[in-house]
């Protein structure tokens, strides 16, 4: 089963990726505001249904659109995680030019 926070932050990521690709001029930021805002709606409805509300589930929605934003050609971010330890990595990898 996948970590709650690697949910987060892959799910975030793709939302950013994914409104990258429209066909819409000049609105940069509109994958943020939609992953932002897709975290914190489910944060309250579990605070309502009295899971509770997680700020580290809204950090790792940030960190996945944060890494979204960044990865290029020459750099990648990405988390890892271990299903049988309680264990999150968050990773870069750097391709340098020769």
């Amino acid at each position: 089963m996948i970590p709650d926070k690697a949910q987060h932050f892959y799910g975030s990521a793709m939302v950013n990726e994914f409104s990258k690709q429209l066909p819409l001029p000049g609105i940069d930021i509109l994958g943020p505001i939609l992953s932002l805002t897709a975290g914190f709606m489910w944060e309250t409805y579990q605070d309502q249904k009295g899971i509770g509300f997680s700020q580290r589930d809204l950090a790792a929605d940030a960190m996945g659109i944060a890494a979204s934003q960044l990865s290029s050609e020459h750099m990648s971010f990405w988390l890892d995680y271990s299903t049988t330890e309680q264990v999150i990595m968050f990773k870069v990898a750097m391709r340098l030019n020769d």
